[in-house]
């Protein structure tokens, strides 16, 4: 071999690795979701970023109405749980020992779903996709255009209730009587095993039972008060009246 096939060699050799490393360091941060997305700057992500206010939580947090759920392969399941504006996703394993937190910062509607090990989180105003690691920091960030698909998946994400995984089923529920009366939030993640044996996984309903009637008794009490500050106004006016 000559001088210069010597040095074609090593640089092919060199070029190769490069796109081998670059191949391997782009699938480690492919996105597995369907999604159809467009890129967005570094300068954006760092903006977006700020705004979300993501904040890791060490110690399992309240337990609150579940707003939206997903279930990985393995049987490891993120719970989202939302007040106002300040969201919270808890990740719990198959046993339904707590792993990890996190707040983050979102006024609208959202939806979860899991790409790999990796938690995504869809906010559905600002149409971006977040993908978060487990330490709560934020990994990618996506720009979701419009598309009947994406619209499809991103549906799915913010209102799925039951999820399929091998011979298991995770479903959220609520009790019947006043819990029906919740809006958008469940009280229990149920689930059922092979053998159709229902396990209670996750059971805020006799605390939010609580609090629904205690709403309902202070706007039963504050429509009786008006209803007697009416009454008694129009009584004023009558006898008014009836003095003129």
């Amino acid at each position: 071999m000559t001088k210069n096939e010597t040095v074609r060699t090593i640089v092919s050799f060199f070029v190769l690795t490069l796109f081998f490393c670059g191949a391997m360091s782009s699938a480690a941060f492919a996105l597995s979701l369907p999604f159809t997305t467009e890129p967005i700057s570094e300068a954006d992500k760092t903006v977006l970023t700020s705004r979300l206010r993501v904040n890791l939580v060490e110690s399992e947090p309240p337990r609150r109405p579940i707003y939206c759920f997903a279930v990985r392969d393995d049987g490891v399941i993120a719970v989202a749980t939302r007040d106002s504006e300040n969201q919270t996703v808890s990740v719990y394993d198959q046993d339904g020992i707590f792993l990890y937190s996190f707040h983050f910062h979102c006024g609208g509607a959202y939806g979860l779903a899991w790409d790999g090990e990796r938690l995504a989180v869809f906010l559905v105003r600002s149409d971006l996709l977040v993908i978060y690691n487990a330490d709560g920091s934020v990994q990618e960030l996506w720009k979701i255009p419009y598309t009947a698909e994406n619209h499809r998946i991103e549906n799915a994400m913010c209102t799925t209730t039951k999820y399929q995984i091998g011979d298991t089923t995770y479903e959220l529920k609520n009790p019947k009587g006043i819990l029906k009366l919740l809006p958008e939030t469940h009280t229990q993640l149920v689930i059922t095993d092979s053998a159709g044996q229902p396990q209670l996984f996750y059971d805020v309903s006799g605390e939010e039972r609580v609090r629904v009637i205690a709403r309902v008794a202070i706007f039963f009490v504050a429509g009786i008060v008006c209803l007697l500050v009416t009454l008694e106004a129009g009584k004023q006016v009558r006898g008014k009246k009836e003095i003129q």
